[in-house]
């Protein structure tokens, strides 16, 4: 039996174009050498942790990096570089909110709002497809997140089915800024956000260069959400084609 760390994150709210959330898959042993490495990396440039949402606009660790954005993209792509050569495959699972708005307000409300629906699809694809039945995966997400409380109750609603029962042993909360894993996941799901946002044409460079890094060896499961009519899991489901 295998067993992997899977680590989650999400970035966009309601009010937003797309919410996109996104999990990196790694075997513990290779998280911890990710991790070191990472941790390398940030101490060497000054950083003790990294959130996109910090690092794009130059604030929080990287106030003082303004006029110094090649630096910063140099490390984002070290960064990238180095998770990316030791993670099995990474998962997204984006959500156009106009799509969600669309719907009746009674199949808002069965659906409870876009977080179910994303963690949900997250699991899905994780095991979707040929994976073998005796792989195990254990979960992180960030605990100072506004959806932790969510996240636990929909992590317990799934396991009422056996085949997440089996497949999810464990949730674990972490603290991102600790965390490098998580950290990769934040990096993973701002990315995936600004290309369904915006196109990855006209993203900044930084970001077509980490989606190139992001998606290298074929390990990216892509797809985007839509909704079943379902009740319980079973609502959200995956399909391939981007939107």
């Amino acid at each position: 039996m295998a067993f992997f760390q899977v680590h989650c994150d999400e970035s966009g709210k309601l009010a937003d174009d797309y919410v996109v959330f996104a999990a990196a898959v790694a075997e513990e042993s290779d998280w911890r050498v990710i991790s070191k490495q990472w941790n390398a990396l940030l101490s060497g440039a000054g950083i003790h942790y990294l959130h996109m949402k910090e690092a794009m606009p130059l604030k929080g660790e990287f106030r003082d990096w303004k006029g110094h954005e090649s630096d910063r993209d140099n490390l984002l792509e070290s960064l990238a570089e180095t998770a990316i050569r030791l993670v099995a495959y990474h998962v997204q699972s984006p959500m156009s909110t106009q799509a969600f708005r669309r719907l009746a307000q009674a199949d808002q409300e069965r659906l409870r709002d876009l977080y179910y629906c994303g963690f949900e699809g997250l699991l899905k694809v994780i095991v979707a497809g040929e994976r073998a039945p005796e792989y195990r995966f254990n979960l992180f997400c960030d605990y100072s997140s506004e959806y932790a409380d969510l996240t636990l109750k929909l992590y317990r609603r799934m396991r009422m089915h056996q085949i997440y029962a089996h497949r999810f042993p464990s949730l674990t909360f972490a603290d991102d800024m600790e965390f490098p894993p998580l950290q990769f996941a934040d990096m993973l799901a701002y990315v995936r956000k600004q290309e369904y946002t915006r196109n990855l044409e006209n993203c900044l460079p930084i970001i077509r260069r980490l989606s190139e890094i992001l998606a290298k060896h074929g390990k990216d499961d892509g797809g985007h959400i839509v909704w079943g009519q379902g009740k319980g899991p079973g609502e959200a489901r995956i399909e391939r084609d981007v939107p």
